[in-house]
């Protein structure tokens, strides 16, 4: 079997006679006007199947499974051809196991019996499945129809597209009646033209008769808005109907819906309605929905009322809509009632409300306020404390002594690790001086038989001979004292009493070392130096002479004195800025305290440059910013 052409599937499945409109036609136009966008799930669903079973031929039952009514995670039959025929339990469990799988499934029953299965998938959300079922047929003649049924998956995707593309088009049509609303209230000017324009707007967004918006002024309402109308004092008998039944729904507290007919009705609502009932029978409206309008602290500033020709004209998303739109309006209408104030009447009010709260016999945590924010001015305009360069620093020694690999070889001992203290002449580590013993051996064995060897060619008279060999015991004695000097080196020793910086090896004895590679550093006890590192807006207030006290992690309850030294002219880098490096003096009975300071320890220190306004100690990070950003933009 071969696929079938645009040209097949346009054609008839039966030939009419010639001038004829043959049955077969008509059915097959009838089916092909059920795929349109406008027809229900059911009709689509149903005029799909029978396509696909004439096209597939020999189908003794199928069936087409959609989400139903409860979302999509429900899959339902819509569709069963022929009409009649009951979904047996082997084509149901093909259908369980194609969705489960995720992919078309071929079960072959027995006794010629086959159903296929081919699941509709977007990404991993399930669209639908297609069964079919046949009665006397081969497997190639299975997969052709699963092919065909891929083909035909088009048609279930589209209506999945279409029906998404509607939901998002109605959701976007909501959402642009309340923008539209919202555009007309800011673009206009004043409180009552911004009334005006929201009612006019929601009226043409949610197709009512009238839109009334009434806003308070004190305890009293006065209907500000009519929908469509300029001017609402030539129409007072109407203004005082909607007033009153406006009234009605604030003293109530929440939206009043009423209806010419009860029935239109929520069965909820069960609020008096007698204003609007009278609105209802004088005006002619058939349905009439009034609701609160809040500002954005919640209190009431008025209401709007919408009235429709329809009794079942607010539907529960009208009015959800109505309640959106109500929620974007009041607190926009009440910044617009504040805005129409005059800036005398509005500086005025401002200052009454700052002097009623100061001087007030209410508002004790607003007074109290005012005194500790006196207290704190004045204060920091007076108060004076010691200005200090604060940086990060570090406890080096004077001097460090590097020990390294004398030659290459291999590690076999360690006796100290870092941070252990070592006396002059201490053993450190030791190298393996089994090869140089060995080379030593055999050095010592050739020097030997030179020596025999150049006796005998001087009993001989062999002057040439005799030369030589001297030169050759010449170089074996040299050998042999370097090989003495390798085995005196094998074993590293400390240099000086001091503390080991670093050098850990003990988790590679028995590695290779080559010659100069450092092993140990070795620093001594009672000479140290700090060094710290200062921001760039800072070096300006330091010179050597200033004294200054550091605290390091490991003694954090502890103050150390020092001085500063030198400070040095070369910048670098550190933590997104640049940083200046500064030596300092430790005091020297201090340098020399035993177990309080070790090498390498880090903190922080703070040099004391003089006494300043506490003020100006804050804000001097900020004043410099501002000096270089106001030099910066100047012209």
């Amino acid at each position: 079997m071969t696929p079938p052409s645009q040209s097949d599937l346009s054609r008839p499945s039966a030939e009419p006679s010639a001038g004829v409109e043959g049955p077969v036609v008509m059915v097959d136009r009838v089916l092909w006007q059920m795929l349109k966008p406008d027809a229900s799930v059911d009709a689509f669903a149903s005029a799909w199947l029978t396509l696909q079973c004439q096209f597939v031929g020999e189908v003794s039952a199928a069936a087409l499974v959609l989400p139903g009514p409860e979302g999509e995670n429900h899959l339902i039959p819509r569709a069963i051809w022929p009409e009649g025929v009951a979904v047996d339990a082997e084509m149901g469990a093909t259908v369980e196991r194609a969705l489960a799988d995720k992919r078309a499934v071929l079960r072959d029953i027995g006794h010629g019996k086959i159903c296929v299965c081919y699941p509709y998938l977007d990404a991993e959300r399930i669209l639908g499945a297609a069964v079919l079922r046949f009665e006397n047929a081969t497997q190639p003649v299975a997969r052709q129809a699963l092919r065909r049924l891929q083909w035909g998956g088009g048609w279930v995707e589209l209506r999945d597209a279409r029906d998404a593309i509607k939901a998002v088009s109605e959701e976007r049509d909501r959402g642009r009646a309340a923008i539209d609303v919202l555009v007309e209230l800011l673009e206009a000017r004043g409180h009552k033209a911004a009334a005006m324009a929201a009612a006019t707007a929601t009226a043409a967004g949610l197709d009512c008769d009238r839109v009334s918006i009434g806003l308070l002024r004190g305890k009293k309402l006065k209907v500000t808005a009519l929908s469509h109308t300029a001017n609402v004092g030539t129409q007072l008998d109407l203004a005082n109907m909607i007033r009153r039944a406006m009234l009605e729904c604030l003293d109530q507290g929440g939206p009043i819906l009423r209806a010419a007919t009860p029935d239109a009705l929520p069965d909820e609502d069960t609020r008096v309605s007698r204003a609007h009932g009278e609105l209802l029978r004088r005006q002619g409206a058939m349905s009439v929905l009034t609701l609160p309008l809040s500002d954005a602290s919640g209190e009431v500033i008025g209401a709007m009322m919408l009235e429709h020709r329809d009794p079942d004209g607010f539907t529960e998303e009208r009015r959800d809509l109505a309640l959106g739109i109500g929620a974007l309006i009041g607190p926009i209408l009440r910044q617009k009632m504040l805005a129409d104030r005059g800036w005398p009447m509005r500086l005025l009010v401002s200052v009454a409300q700052t002097f009623a709260t100061v001087f007030g016999p209410a508002h004790l945590g607003a007074k109290l306020t005012v005194l500790l924010i006196a207290g704190a001015v004045f204060w920091a305009a007076t108060a004076r404390t010691a200005f200090e360069v604060v940086s990060d620093a570090r406890l080096e020694g004077t001097i460090q002594r590097i020990i390294s690999a004398p030659f290459d070889g291999y590690l076999v001992g360690q006796t100290v690790r870092p941070g252990d203290r070592v006396m002059q002449g201490q053993a450190l580590a030791q190298l393996d001086d089994r090869d140089l013993r060995l080379r030593l051996m055999a050095a010592e064995a050739e020097l030997t038989e030179r020596e025999i060897e150049r006796n005998a060619a001087t009993a001989t008279g062999r002057r040439t001979e005799e030369a030589l060999l001297g030169a050759q015991i010449a170089q074996a004695d040299a050998q042999i004292e370097l090989l003495r000097a390798q085995l005196a080196r094998t074993s590293m020793v400390a240099p000086f009493d001091g503390v080991v910086v670093s050098g850990d090896r003990t988790q590679e004895l028995g590695a290779a070392v080559t010659r100069g590679e450092e092993l140990f550093v070795i620093a001594p006890l009672d000479d140290y130096r700090v060094r710290l590192s200062v921001e760039e807006g800072d070096i300006a207030e330091l010179s050597p002479g200033q004294q200054g006290r550091v605290r390091f992690a490991a003694r954090p309850d502890e103050t150390f004195p020092f001085q500063v030294e030198r400070i040095l002219s070369v910048a670098a880098p550190e933590d997104g800025g640049n940083r200046f490096a500064l030596e300092a003096r430790m005091d020297a009975t201090v340098a020399s305290g035993g177990d309080a300071l070790l090498p390498g320890m880090e903190g922080v220190a703070r040099v004391s440059i003089e006494d300043r306004l506490t003020v100006q100690v804050w804000t001097q990070d900020f004043v410099d910013w501002l000096r270089l950003a106001t030099w910066r933009w100047l012209p």
